[in-house]
């Protein structure tokens, strides 16, 4: 989840990081705080951005598993918005074929939703288009004037489905997400209550690089 402005530059090295580490995610907060406390402090914005490209014979089963997975453990329906986005290999028939089969798809497992939106990018641009977007979230907050503490309390949760091409036979069974799945996506009440027991906290994720990134 990403806390709006001052946080894009570490945005960008925290995902190309976890992109590469983790199977599924980081959520990230500005590092900013605010010594006001108010009475009746407003509520966490959510925004979850999911972004996989499709292997050409094997996407359906991850696919599924993740957008469900979303749905089932509430965050989908309590995120202000969910950003779906899907690359294919190739910009052919086949591939535009394969990327409206998968949006029509993350429409109906999303159906609980509060709002979703469904970006398809014909070709392979490895994983720019989900990077691209989250980044983009990250500095909508000082276009629209939010104060610190609102920038802080915007929380986006960067999903990638990176067991698509690199988990050997069954992709739903892949161990890195048996993991990461319930500790970081199920879990992502316990998160929300970590970022407002913590001002200083920026980001959460299931393990870090060796440089603690």
């Amino acid at each position: 989840m990403v806390g709006c402005s001052r946080a894009r530059t570490q945005l960008m090295l925290s995902l190309l990081v976890l992109a590469v580490l983790v199977p599924s995610l980081v959520y990230i907060v500005s590092s900013s705080s605010s010594s006001h406390a108010a009475a009746k402090p407003p509520r966490w914005r959510i925004t979850v951005v999911y972004f996989t490209a499709l292997h050409p014979t094997k996407w359906r089963s991850l696919v599924t598993m993740q957008l469900r997975t979303l749905a089932e453990c509430g965050l989908a329906s309590a995120a202000d918005s969910v950003e779906v986005l899907f690359s294919s290999l190739s910009a052919d028939d086949a591939g535009r074929q394969q990327l409206a089969e998968a949006a029509q798809l993350a429409e109906a497992l999303l159906a609980n939703a509060s709002l979703v939106r469904v970006t398809t990018h014909p070709g392979n641009h490895f994983e720019y288009p989900g990077i691209r977007r989250a980044f983009d979230l990250a500095a909508e907050g000082d276009a629209r004037g939010e104060s610190e503490e609102e920038q802080r309390r915007h929380l986006l949760l960067y999903h990638h489905g990176k067991g698509m091409f690199s988990t050997k036979g069954d992709q739903t069974k892949g161990g890195a997400l048996l993991t990461v799945t319930p500790v970081v996506v199920e879990g992502w009440r316990g998160i929300v209550q970590r970022f407002a027991n913590d001002s200083a906290m920026n980001k959460a994720g299931y393990i870090t690089s060796p440089a603690g990134f």
